[in-house]
């Protein structure tokens, strides 16, 4: 791992956030409070709404070149009622970098692990996969099931009621309209299973978005839409694919039998009153 491939990591995630942000709140669909921007490397994502903290109140590619702007980032943050999150890639964490988020009264509480490896790998056809559960690129016709899918697997993770997320999971799955994003649907025996996405970005396919019906966990979708998202990201020529998992997680250990291998670990920065 290099400075430069650490960067080329962290930016095709900020640029896949940055156009989830954006498509969303696009009219009419500007109910989610979101505002996103970028301050040179950095992209700042901004909710009002605390459900959607842990993806849209968040800062990206933050480097020293940011250390300037941290009482900016800090009011800005504070304006919107929002808590100050900096996911700090390491290669960027010089000690003047670490010494001004102390100062500021910022703390890591939370690790993150980037993956990364080739497309085309020579292994991912023999990752494990059960015949029944069937991948597919969604479309039009297939977007309100992958809705359903999606904010109801969320929707557990979150500790919410599905009914919370409704409005933002058709958001999301409009971003099968948009250019650069890939949206799939596995199913078992024909019924809505699991989805996930692939967002291409400077030759690097950026694995996100997935989740997983309880009823249908364990029985290979995990797997066939990563053996699905590699291949299509080789078709669209990129040379990399990434992705993002808790560290240690089973999805972390999902993404490794797929021969990505952990780039590195990243902390939340948080400041705290």
């Amino acid at each position: 791992m290099t400075n430069e491939l650490a960067r080329r990591l962290e930016q095709a995630e900020a640029a896949a956030a940055f156009s989830w942000c954006t498509a969303i709140e696009t009219p009419p669909r500007t109910t989610f409070q979101v505002k996103a921007s970028r301050h040179g490397k950095a992209t700042v994502l901004i909710s009002r709404d605390l459900l959607l903290g842990s993806s849209f109140s968040r800062v990206l590619g933050f480097g020293e070149e940011n250390v300037a702007e941290l009482p900016v980032l800090i009011d800005l943050f504070a304006k919107e009622r929002s808590p100050l999150r900096i996911d700090l890639n390491p290669y960027c964490a010089t000690p003047g970098i670490l010494k001004e988020l102390s100062a500021f009264k910022m703390r890591p509480i939370r690790h993150q692990s980037i993956l990364y490896g080739p497309c085309g790998a020579p292994d991912i056809s023999e990752l494990p996969t059960k015949q029944r559960s069937k991948v597919r690129l969604i479309g039009a016709a297939d977007a309100q099931a992958w809705a359903r899918v999606w904010r109801e697997s969320y929707a557990q993770m979150l500790g919410v009621s599905p009914a919370a997320l409704v409005d933002l999971s058709l958001a999301t799955a409009a971003l099968h309209k948009t250019p650069n994003w890939n949206l799939y649907l596995a199913t078992i025996d024909s019924e809505p299973a699991a989805v996930s996405t692939l967002y291409i970005h400077d030759g690097i396919g950026f694995l996100g978005q997935s989740g997983t019906l309880p009823q249908f966990r364990g029985q290979g979708c995990h797997a066939s839409m990563l053996r699905q998202r590699l291949s299509d990201a080789f078709q669209n020529n990129c040379l990399l694919m990434s992705s993002v998992a808790d560290l240690g997680s089973i999805a972390q250990h999902n993404l490794e039998r797929a021969e990505l291998r952990i780039g590195y670990t990243r902390a939340y920065w948080v400041r705290f009153p």
